[in-house]
Order: C-alpha cells, then sequence, then structure tokens
C-alpha cells in the first residue's frame, strides 16, 4: 500500500494556491489600471473576472476537496479501528480505552460509576449443536439488542469471545444492576432459528461500582467485576450477581 498524502498538504497548496491567485489578480490590475484607459480597464475587469472564477473553481477541484474526502476517510478508519464488526460495538481496546477515561473522571469529581459484565452461558453448546455460524448470528444479535437499548452516555463493547463490558456512568450499584437485569430479561426472551430448530440463549451478569474515594487498578476492578460473574455462574447463570467494592459495603453499613 502506498504512502498516503497528508490532507494538511492539500490544505496547504490549497491555501497556496489562492493567494497566489490573489496576488496576480492584484498585480494585474494595477497594471492594468496604471497603463489603459479606464473604459478598456473595465472591458477588461468583466472579459477576465469569468477566467478568474474558473481558476478558482480548478484550486477547489484540485487542491481543497481532497481535503474533506480525506477528512472522511480518516474517520471512516477511526471508526473502523475503534469498533467490533461482528457485533457493531466498541472493540475490546475501544472499551478499555472509555473505561480508563471514566474511572478517572470518577476519581475526580466523585460521580458514580458501575461496571458490569455480561457472559453468554449457552453459546458454546449451541455452537457445537449446530455450527459456528451460529455463533456470527447471535453474537450480532445480541450487539444490536445492547446498541438499541443502552443509555445513549452508557458504554457497551466486545470483551471477549463470548462477553461484553457495560460502563454506566454517573450509576449507583443498584440502578446498574436493574439496567443490567432488564438486559438479561430481553436477551432470554430473544428467539433464534436453524433449520429450523429454534433456540435462546441466556446471560449471565456480574456487577460492581467504583469506589472514587479508594482508587483502584481497572484490573482490579475486572477481577472483583469477574469474581461477582464466577458466584452467578456457579449458582447456574442466567441472573445478576452485584459487588460492592468493601469501602462502599462499609460506609453503608
Amino acid at each position: 500500500m502506498g504512502k498516503r498524502t497528508n490532507p494538511d498538504v492539500y490544505f496547504a497548496l490549497a491555501l497556496l494556491g489562492l493567494c497566489l491567485l490573489a496576488l496576480g489578480c492584484f498585480w494585474t490590475g494595477y497594471l492594468v489600471g496604471k497603463y489603459l484607459p479606464s473604459r478598456q480597464v473595465d472591458a477588461l475587469v468583466i472579459a477576465a473576472l469569468p477566467v478568474v472564477l474558473f481558476l478558482g473553481l480548478i484550486v477547489y477541484l484540485v487542491a481543497y476537496k481532497p481535503v474533506a474526502m480525506l477528512k472522511a476517510k480518516d474517520r471512516e478508519l477511526a471508526r473502523v479501528s475503534t469498533i467490533d464488526p461482528m457485533t457493531d460495538l466498541l472493540n475490546r481496546v475501544a472499551t478499555l480505552d472509555h473505561l480508563t477515561r471514566e474511572v478517572n473522571r470518577a476519581t475526580r469529581t466523585g460521580e458514580a460509576l458501575s461496571l458490569g459484565i455480561v457472559e453468554l452461558d449457552n453459546l458454546e453448546d449451541l455452537v457445537d449443536q449446530f455450527g459456528e455460524g451460529v455463533k456470527d448470528t447471535i453474537l450480532r444479535s445480541i450487539g444490536n439488542l445492547i446498541n438499541g437499548t443502552r443509555r445513549q452516555y452508557d458504554v457497551a463493547g466486545r470483551y471477549g469471545n463470548n462477553d461484553f463490558l457495560l460502563i454506566y456512568p454517573g450509576t449507583r450499584l443498584d440502578n446498574a444492576a436493574r439496567a443490567a437485569d432488564r438486559l438479561r430479561h430481553a436477551i432470554q426472551e430473544m428467539q433464534f432459528a436453524h433449520n429450523g430448530h429454534g433456540f435462546s440463549v441466556t446471560a449471565s451478569m456480574g456487577l460492581t461500582q467504583v469506589d472514587s474515594n479508594h482508587p483502584e487498578t481497572i484490573d482490579e476492578m475486572i477481577q472483583r467485576v469477574d469474581k461477582a460473574l464466577a458466584r452467578i455462574k456457579a449458582l447456574g447463570g442466567n441472573g445478576i450477581y452485584a459487588q460492592a467494592p468493601l469501602a462502599v459495603v462499609e460506609q453503608a453499613g
């Protein structure tokens, strides 16, 4: 793949071209006004006006228009680099980047922040029974469901093979648990079909709340969510388990 020209180069060329065009018009006007009678100057200006406009259009098409096109491509590349193509959710790297920013903001402002992991319980069993194509269908449908039901300021991303990471800014653990349980019910109610066989999927969810008064690393929070998820999986799955940080539990008591 060849090296792509920076959009700023095109912008600089466009600006330079317009400056040279303006300078040329000014210098021509000066010379014409100095050496020709006024009537001839007026006629010459009228005759030259279409040429000047045409040259300006050429400068725009050759130099300025590619700037917008390249910037649009850059925006699309940025979107593709952060989106999981299967689910149309954020990919793992982009989701963790969002989590880092939200944790820093919650620590700085003292606002609530909750975090959850959703794992599909029986996905691998369905893949063994119906084939790998079923997995793609399920993940795509779950991604659409999450995108369609989350709040505008919530963040959702594909975290692993069969699980998703949910970030609830400005949300206490009890409210996040209610939102997560609504999502769990919606997943359970989805109906799928493959070669005449109908089936559904269930999900287990572990949640926790970030303790803004006792800063911790992202890994520590993820570990706490994983433990909450393991608890509900050990109880048979298809449910949620909310694990508050120790400091929050002590304050609540």
